[in-house]
């Protein structure tokens, strides 16, 4: 008897969207799988990470902190005063991360799964990484009122981090399922139930 593939589809969305709560509420309710790619980023440049080299080759030993691990406040702080480090931090980084996911994939068994990219449109690569794009969607100041409560920044600098990614546009055109994330809890489990049995539905996995 064949063996079921999975199906990969690349979850998606700018900060603060709610990625990180769609992709609970799909493991949670119906025990669909994700690949963090942000997980394996912190991996990566945590105290011996295979980054960690790599960054301070590149950067010097100011961007790690007295633990070895990349000091993130200062990676943001040079990101927003220089953008080419944002692209320099990426080309160590992302090759790494297209590594690992794709050797965790090979381990997973569902019916279909998801490899969390918040990066997609930056980094089309990762595109051969899956066969279909759910965006998690929701209006920029939603984004903004988000981030700044999470990461208790001010107005500016979550807006500073919004422009460092893709538009809410450019999001959308890549897009093959959106979740729209502006309403309640309610709403989201419903929408994520709805896209849930869409997906048995087109992946035979019913």
């Amino acid at each position: 008897m064949a063996v079921k593939m999975t199906h990969w589809i690349a979850l998606t969305g700018g900060i603060g969207s709610g990625k990180s709560t769609v992709a609970e509420l799909f493991f949670n309710r119906h025990h669909i799988p994700t690949i963090d790619s942000d997980i394996i980023a912190r991996q990566l440049t945590t105290v011996n990470g295979e980054a960690i080299s790599l960054i301070r080759h590149e950067f010097g030993d100011n961007l790690i902190d007295l633990s070895g691990s990349l000091n993130r406040h200062v990676m943001r702080d040079l990101i927003t005063q220089d953008h080419t480090a944002k692209t320099r931090l990426e080309q160590l980084l992302h090759p790494m991360i297209f590594a690992a996911i794709k050797q965790q994939q090979a381990t997973v068994k569902a019916p279909y799964a998801f490899v969390a990219i918040p990066l997609l449109v930056e980094q089309p690569q990762f595109m051969n990484l899956s066969e279909r794009v759910l965006l998690v969607d929701c209006e920029e100041n939603l984004q903004i009122e988000r981030i700044s409560e999470r990461n208790q920044w001010t107005t500016e600098q979550a807006q500073a981090a919004l422009r460092l990614q893709a538009t809410r546009e450019q999001r959308q055109a890549i897009a093959d399922d959106i979740i729209l994330n502006s309403g309640s809890l309610n709403d989201l489990i419903q929408q994520v139930d709805n896209m849930h049995h869409y997906y048995c539905r087109i992946f035979q996995a019913a």
